[in-house]
């Protein structure tokens, strides 16, 4: 019985830790099915970031470039824009791969070298805001590419997805 009920607190508590670490700290605004705003909170409540992923098309944005064979897989374009509204600077520390369905057949995870090359920076200070222009999410059918942030404020770590919409 002891053991069961052990069981069941590390259960509880596991449960508790997934919920507060899922993204449940955002307002999400969609303004139509793939274009969206989120607002991201810190433990206080406080709003310290806000993202917003466009739609752009099945073809690359005009200057950018991609090692996605575009041209011969179907592929959806973002752009995704990343601003800090708060108070203190915020580091974009990983990111997470993973797909609604089937298998991810890239590198699940991107680390902090990858970040900079994309958006310049891996730090935004107040007022800071960083674009880019390809991401993308292609697959073998309807899908969403969840694309979890590691976002570290203040030494603590706060998990924002900023999911791209994949329709064939």
């Amino acid at each position: 019985m002891k053991l069961l009920f052990s069981l069941a607190v590390v259960v509880i508590c596991l449960t508790i830790y997934n919920y507060s670490n899922s993204g449940d700290n955002a307002d999400v605004t969609w303004k139509n099915s793939r274009d969206y705003e989120v607002i991201v909170f810190d433990p206080e409540g406080q709003a310290f970031l806000k993202a917003d992923v466009t739609y752009l098309g099945k073809s690359l944005p005009f200057g950018e470039q991609t090692h996605q064979d575009w041209k011969n897989i179907d592929t959806d374009f973002y752009r995704v824009g990343i601003e800090n509204i708060g108070s203190y600077s915020f580091t974009l520390d990983l990111v997470e791969y993973s797909l609604d369905k089937g298998k991810l057949m890239t590198k699940k995870l991107k680390l902090p070298s990858t970040i900079k090359e994309w958006y310049s920076v891996n730090e935004l200070f107040p007022g800071d805001r960083v674009e880019r222009e390809n991401a993308y999410a292609w697959s073998y059918s309807n899908n969403v590419l969840h694309r979890v942030f590691s976002v570290n404020l203040l030494g603590e770590i706060i998990k924002v997805d900023l999911p791209l919409v994949y329709k064939k």
